[in-house]
């Protein structure tokens, strides 16, 4: 199962100016993914304790499925940019000057 699909069937929302959907992270430029990001993790480094013993919990796989989710989303996003520039160079190169 994606990361997507979990996220749906778990109707994971986004605490960002409001609640946020999974799709509506497509929409927002890096710099808001990255403070998202930032405050995942820092959430997660604060509900994370330091125990042989303890058990994962709903809230935490959760937790990991935001992060996940983020990252795949700026990791696209900085594909398409570099797609983008590549072909922009190419076409550049193709016009005559």
């Amino acid at each position: 199962m994606s990361i997507f699909e979990k996220a749906i069937r778990q109707k994971v929302r986004f605490n960002f100016k409001g609640l946020i959907s999974c799709e509506d992270l497509w929409d927002l430029p890096l710099g808001t993914l990255d403070e998202i990001y930032g405050y995942l993790r820092s959430s997660q480094k604060a509900s994370t304790e330091d125990s042989l013993l303890k058990k994962e919990t709903k809230e935490g796989r959760i937790l990991d499925l935001k992060i996940d989710l983020v990252k795949h989303v700026v990791a696209t996003k900085l594909q398409e940019e570099a797609i983008d520039a590549a072909l922009n160079a190419i076409s550049r190169a193709d016009k005559p000057g």
